[in-house]
Parts: C-alpha cells; sequence; structure tokens
C-alpha cells in the first residue's frame, strides 16, 4: 500500500487592496509551481477585488469579516468590538479545517487577527513588509511573526534577527521586462494607474480633460468611476469601429507588464509596487503620491533619485502641468532613458527567494 501524501497548507492574509493581494498571489503561484503536494488557501476581507485577484486565480479564500480600528471613533470602535468574537471563532474554525502549517501576512489590517491568533495557537507566522516603514499592521505584528522577509535592505525591520531580505514578489511577466527595449511612439502612449484599484484624484484630473489630450490613453481607473469615464472617452473616440482608440477606460488591468510595455510614460501613485514596476520597466514617470502619505513620498523619491522621472504633489497639481511634463517627456525622450540610473540592489528575483526562505524554514525552522 502506498504511503498517504501529506499536504502541507499554508494560509495567507491579504488586505483587501492589490497592493497586499497581488505579492502574496504571486509567492503562492511560485510556491505551488516548487512543490505541487501544498496547499495554499488565502484569508480575506470580502472586499470585491477579492474576487478578481485571488478567486479568478484558481485560489480558495476565506473570509473573516472584521476591519481595521484606526480612525474608526467611539461608536466604530464599539462596533468592531462586536464583531471581534464571531471573527476569532471563524478564524479558529478555519485553522480546524486546514491545519496549516504556516501563517503568512502581506499587510494590511485583514493579517493583524489570524496572525495574532495563529502565534496564540502555536501555529508559525511569517509577515512580509514591502515598505521602508512598516505600517501600522506590520509594526504591530512584528511582535508576533516568528519570522519576515522585507522587499527593501533599509526596511526598518532590517536588524531585527527575525528579519530576512528577499525582495518583493513579483509578477513574473514583470521580472522579463527587465530585457525590454523601449522605443519612443507618436503620439506618445500614456499609462494611467493609481494602483489596483484607481485613484480618485487621477480619475478626476484625466477624465475631466480626455478632450484636452494630444497623446493616447490606457487609464486604470476605480470601479465606481468606470462608466462615467467611458462615456468621456467614447466622446473623444475616433470612430465607433475603431480599435485604436485615443483613450481606453479599463477597472483593472491583469498583464501590467504589457501595458508598461505599450506605453512610453507612466502617471502612477507612489505605492511601493507601482514605484518597483516603473523602474524595472524603465519607463519615464510621473508620480502623484498620496497626500499625508510619507511612505508613498519615500517611495517616489527613488524615481527622482534614479533619474526616472517627476514627482507631483497633489494638492498643487493641475492638467497643465501634466500635459507640460508629458511633452517635455516627449521631448527628449532618447536623452532620458539614456541618463536613467540603475538601482543598487536588484528588484527582481524577489518571488525565487522567499519562496526560498520559505520552504528552508519549514524544513529546518531556520
Amino acid at each position: 500500500m502506498s504511503a498517504e501524501v501529506v499536504r502541507k497548507t499554508i494560509l495567507i492574509a491579504v488586505s483587501g487592496s492589490g497592493g497586499h493581494i497581488l505579492p502574496g498571489r504571486y509567492f503562492a503561484e511560485s510556491y505551488l509551481k516548487e512543490d505541487p503536494s501544498s496547499e495554499i488557501t488565502f484569508i480575506g476581507s470580502g472586499r470585491p477585488i477579492e474576487e478578481t485577484l485571488i478567486d479568478a486565480h484558481g485560489f480558495s479564500r476565506k473570509v473573516v469579516n472584521i476591519g481595521g480600528v484606526r480612525r474608526l471613533g467611539l461608536k466604530g470602535l464599539l462596533g468592531w468590538l462586536m464583531k471581534l468574537p464571531a471573527a476569532i471563532c471563524e478564524l479558529l474554525r478555519i485553522f480546524k479545517e486546514c491545519q496549516p502549517c504556516l501563517i503568512m501576512g502581506f499587510g494590511g489590517y485583514a493579517s493583524v487577527l489570524p496572525i495574532l491568533l495563529g502565534r496564540l495557537q502555536g501555529i508559525p507566522t511569517w509577515i512580509h513588509e514591502a515598505e521602508l516603514e512598516p505600517g501600522w499592521a506590520n509594526q504591530f505584528l512584528y511582535f508576533f511573526a516568528r519570522r519576515i522577509s522585507i522587499s527593501r535592505s533599509d526596511c526598518k525591520l532590517a536588524n531585527s534577527p527575525k528579519a530576512t531580505f528577499t525582495g518583493q514578489p513579483l509578477d513574473s511577466r514583470l521580472e522579463n521586462l527587465s530585457s525590454f527595449t523601449r522605443t519612443p511612439n507618436r503620439p506618445p502612449r500614456i499609462l494611467v494607474t493609481g494602483g489596483s484599484q484607481g485613484a480618485q484624484f487621477l480619475d478626476e484630473l484625466f477624465g475631466e480633460n480626455y478632450a484636452q489630450c494630444e497623446f493616447k490613453i490606457l487609464h486604470q481607473c476605480r470601479l465606481v468611476n468606470m462608466s462615467n469615464l467611458q462615456e468621456k472617452a467614447l466622446a473623444v473616440q475616433i470612430a465607433p469601429d475603431s480599435s485604436d482608440q485615443p483613450v481606453r477606460v479599463q477597472s483593472f488591468i491583469d498583464d501590467m507588464a504589457e501595458a508598461l510595455k505599450w506605453c512610453d510614460i507612466l502617471v502612477c501613485r507612489g505605492g511601493a509596487n507601482a514605484i518597483r514596476d516603473a523602474i524595472i520597466a524603465k519607463v519615464p514617470t510621473i508620480v502623484v503620491p498620496l497626500p499625508k502619505s510619507p511612505e508613498q513620498l519615500e517611495n517616489a523619491q527613488m524615481i527622482v533619485n534614479l533619474r526616472r522621472g517627476v514627482v507631483f504633489e497633489e494638492e498643487q497639481l493641475s492638467f497643465s502641468m501634466i500635459k507640460n511634463q508629458i511633452a517635455a517627456f516627449t521631448e527628449d525622450y532618447e536623452a532620458i532613458l539614456a541618463g536613467m540610473l540603475e538601482p543598487k540592489e536588484p528588484l527582481i528575483g524577489g518571488t525565487a527567494k522567499l519562496v526560498a526562505s520559505v520552504k528552508n524554514y519549514l524544513a529546518t525552522g531556520l
């Protein structure tokens, strides 16, 4: 009689944004390629984007209905406390059902309770930090995680004995962009993205000015703004049956590597993933960091330091400034590409390093 294969399960806790979900999914996909005998199940907060980024890619997902506690106020905090017992019971049920050998958190409020409760249950725990300065969730979870992977060697957690520098998990299609040769198009092609869920400010700034654009636009917008922006895009289309429209609007771009190859200039927020993608793709970039977000401003400064683009503060930005900057990039395009500096540490290979680190930990406990 053949021995029964013992399937090892890893639980991955992610908050409902692409910045947290996608690195977790890239890790999961790569890990299962190397170890098909394992299983990976996600724990999410139930936001619609989880269906697109997790379920649609074949992964199982459990929902624990509890949010974060910051800026809730007294009434909101009382409501949160009322949900807490049910969330704990649901997590204990998930732990019993899945029997995880490891619980991983990729940042955000949805990772807090699974990591905390997992540690109290004696289950190995691991958190991944993508930023230079850890967010509130990972600052708290630092005390409960047995291991920490960091995407930047200068991360504030780098000196911890728990920490391992792996780099950031990436889509394999993005890793292949490092060898892509960029040539300018006329008129220039502009990719506008505010992250996996778009950005309200960029949606309004571009949507109100599609008719003024002398360039082609691929605009990843917020889902709630999709129909309105599509109507505005239709108003400037070339012809009803043309496949080469000046403005295309999508609520989510699954193949960001292909979009980055298509574009000549990127307009984006300052999230860690967006900045890393821009640097890998070697595309001139206009960064508009989220207001009152020191981590996005810090990330955006990498674009300036590496001579990859410029940073505009949202409060002072107008569409004419965007148009003028696009014109400046277009005029000196080849010179800008030639003058780009390379980052001090490689931005690709993070997925493989994280997979190797997790496999080693599960095998040796080190």
